[in-house]
Protein backbone atom coordinates (compact mmCIF):
# COMPACT_ATOMS: atom_id res chain seq x y z
CA UNK A 1 0.00 0.00 0.00
CA UNK A 2 1.33 3.82 -0.84
CA UNK A 3 -0.45 6.77 -0.04
CA UNK A 4 0.99 9.47 -2.69
CA UNK A 5 0.44 13.55 -2.41
CA UNK A 6 1.18 16.17 -4.06
CA UNK A 7 3.33 19.16 -3.75
CA UNK A 8 0.28 20.78 -2.61
CA UNK A 9 -0.94 18.33 -0.16
CA UNK A 10 -3.60 16.52 -2.96
CA UNK A 11 -4.09 13.21 -3.30
CA UNK A 12 -1.73 12.28 -6.55
CA UNK A 13 -4.56 10.36 -8.74
CA UNK A 14 -4.74 8.33 -11.56
CA UNK A 15 -0.84 6.59 -11.35
CA UNK A 16 -0.39 3.89 -13.32
CA UNK A 17 2.82 1.26 -13.06
CA UNK A 18 4.73 3.84 -15.57
CA UNK A 19 4.90 6.31 -12.52
CA UNK A 20 6.52 4.08 -10.24
CA UNK A 21 10.30 2.81 -10.03
CA UNK A 22 10.67 -0.34 -7.26
CA UNK A 23 14.40 -1.36 -6.63
CA UNK A 24 15.21 -3.95 -4.22
CA UNK A 25 17.99 -2.94 -2.01
CA UNK A 26 18.68 -5.27 0.71
CA UNK A 27 17.34 -8.66 0.03
CA UNK A 28 17.77 -12.69 1.47
CA UNK A 29 19.95 -14.74 0.22
CA UNK A 30 19.82 -15.21 -3.32
CA UNK A 31 19.04 -11.57 -4.51
CA UNK A 32 15.70 -10.49 -5.85
CA UNK A 33 14.81 -8.48 -8.77
CA UNK A 34 11.23 -7.49 -8.05
CA UNK A 35 8.49 -5.61 -10.20
CA UNK A 36 4.95 -4.22 -9.99
CA UNK A 37 2.82 -6.93 -11.29
CA UNK A 38 -0.34 -4.90 -10.24
CA UNK A 39 -1.66 -1.64 -9.38
CA UNK A 40 -4.77 -0.44 -8.39
CA UNK A 41 -6.16 2.96 -6.55
CA UNK A 42 -7.94 2.01 -3.43
CA UNK A 43 -9.42 5.88 -2.71
CA UNK A 44 -8.15 9.14 -4.17
CA UNK A 45 -4.01 8.99 -3.53
CA UNK A 46 -4.00 5.44 -2.53
CA UNK A 47 -2.45 2.77 -4.26
CA UNK A 48 -2.52 -0.56 -3.43
CA UNK A 49 0.56 -2.23 -5.35
CA UNK A 50 0.72 -6.58 -6.06
CA UNK A 51 5.26 -6.55 -6.02
CA UNK A 52 6.71 -9.77 -7.28
CA UNK A 53 10.04 -11.50 -7.89
CA UNK A 54 11.13 -10.89 -11.66
CA UNK A 55 10.34 -13.57 -13.69
CA UNK A 56 14.22 -15.01 -13.78
CA UNK A 57 14.89 -13.98 -10.53
CA UNK A 58 13.76 -17.71 -9.39
CA UNK A 59 11.55 -17.99 -5.88
CA UNK A 60 11.33 -15.64 -2.40
CA UNK A 61 14.21 -17.09 0.00
CA UNK A 62 13.44 -16.72 3.85
CA UNK A 63 14.64 -13.30 5.27
CA UNK A 64 13.63 -9.34 5.05
CA UNK A 65 13.73 -7.73 1.85
CA UNK A 66 14.12 -3.50 1.73
CA UNK A 67 13.24 -2.26 -0.97
CA UNK A 68 12.67 1.29 -2.47
CA UNK A 69 9.92 2.64 -4.04
CA UNK A 70 10.10 6.23 -6.00
CA UNK A 71 6.88 8.18 -7.31
CA UNK A 72 7.25 10.63 -10.54
CA UNK A 73 4.12 12.33 -11.77
CA UNK A 74 4.79 15.46 -13.88
CA UNK A 75 7.20 17.50 -11.55
CA UNK A 76 6.31 16.01 -8.10
CA UNK A 77 8.25 13.58 -7.23
CA UNK A 78 9.16 11.21 -4.10
CA UNK A 79 10.61 7.93 -2.76
CA UNK A 80 10.38 5.98 0.61
CA UNK A 81 11.86 2.74 1.73
CA UNK A 82 9.57 -0.44 3.15
CA UNK A 83 10.55 -3.76 4.04
CA UNK A 84 8.79 -6.77 3.49
CA UNK A 85 9.19 -10.08 5.82
CA UNK A 86 8.71 -14.09 3.77
CA UNK A 87 8.55 -16.42 6.58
Amino acid sequence: MASVMQGSGAPATGLTTQDLQIQAIIVAAGGALVKISTMSEQKPGTYLLDVVRAAAAGTWQLGRYLLWLAVTSGTDQGQTVFAVFVD
